[in-house]
């Protein structure tokens, strides 16, 4: 049974085709598909709607801006991550302004490429490159906290308490994925990358 559904499009094929190989083996029963041109990205997802869009940040076809827009409006609830040797600290910024979900360097570890991909899939936003950060910007705890929806609160009470998507789903009665789509968007709405910096800050309010 196929666990998730990953399409990786970058132009340059040895580099395409190794990272293929790692999510196989980082991602558990992933299905890996691949292309070098943003319309055949764009006519794979129509043929199976994917969890994951791993894109190279400059390949033929593709403009971050209307293209990330158009993926988005497409496929509101599949994840996108940004992965390029291009890799400056503007770089990165510009690309989450465009409500990424991830941006890794191709200069990093596969192990860690392997690791921060997994955890995207579990809802968390991670940045890989050369001034990694748990927190996008100063705001205190509580204000926060307050924008959160009445289930964003819930998921993120069950985040302090340490328990997995699945845990949550459970407990809550919704399915993972869903618990994936509340905690992508709870640490959106709270400036944070991690899930570990959520229930860091629960905790500190007292969740």
């Amino acid at each position: 049974m196929v666990s998730h559904r990953i399409i990786v499009a970058d132009d340059h094929p040895v580099f395409r085709e190794g990272l293929s190989r790692l999510l196989v083996r980082s991602i558990a029963d992933a299905e890996i598909v691949e292309t070098d041109h943003f319309e055949a990205v764009l006519t794979l997802a129509e043929k199976k709607a994917p969890d994951l869009f791993m894109l190279d940040l400059n390949f033929p076809g593709f403009s971050p801006t209307r293209s990330i827009d158009q993926l988005r409006l497409a496929y509101p609830t599949a994840a996108i991550v940004i992965i390029s040797m291009q890799d400056d600290v503007r770089t990165i910024n510009d690309m989450l302004l465009l409500n990424i979900d991830g941006f890794i360097s191709k200069a990093i570890d596969p192990v860690k490429i392997g690791e921060a991909v997994a955890r995207v899939l579990a809802g968390e936003i991670v940045i890989m490159g050369p001034q990694d950060a748990t927190r996008l910007t100063g705001e205190g705890t509580q204000s926060t906290i307050a924008k959160l929806s009445s289930r964003q609160r819930d998921v993120l009470k069950l985040v302090v308490a340490g328990k997995t998507n699945k845990e949550i789903g459970r407990d809550l009665d919704i399915s993972p994925f869903t618990v994936r789509t509340h905690v992508s968007a709870l640490l959106k709405s709270m400036h944070l990358l991690t899930r570990s910096a959520a229930a860091a800050v629960g905790r500190e309010a007292g969740l």
